[in-house]
């Protein structure tokens, strides 16, 4: 994934799927709890973090700093069928 400056993933959850993020550049501001309007876990993320998403927490990850934030998840199980590209953010609903 690759956010400019100000973006984000936008809130979510997995109810059934475990998730790793991996930071590969940037800074990015992390954000989880255990509803939409309870995100009573937040701190910064940068180059070479690891952040786990465990199923069934909200979470959201935005880009902070003057460059792109880039970063990559894992989900166990896997939430996409094998080769799928999403080339921008699903819509919520």
């Amino acid at each position: 994934m690759d956010l400019a400056p100000g973006d984000d993933l936008g809130l979510e959850v997995h109810q059934d799927v475990d998730e790793f993020l991996r930071v590969e550049s940037g800074q990015g501001k992390v954000q989880m709890g255990p509803a939409a309007g309870n995100l009573i876990h937040e701190w910064n993320a940068r180059d070479g973090d690891a952040i786990f998403v465990p199923a069934g927490t909200w979470h959201n990850v935005t880009a902070v700093g003057a460059v792109h934030f880039k970063l990559y998840s894992i989900s166990s199980p896997p939430e996409h069928l094998h080769g799928t590209v999403q080339t921008k953010k699903p819509d919520p609903e």
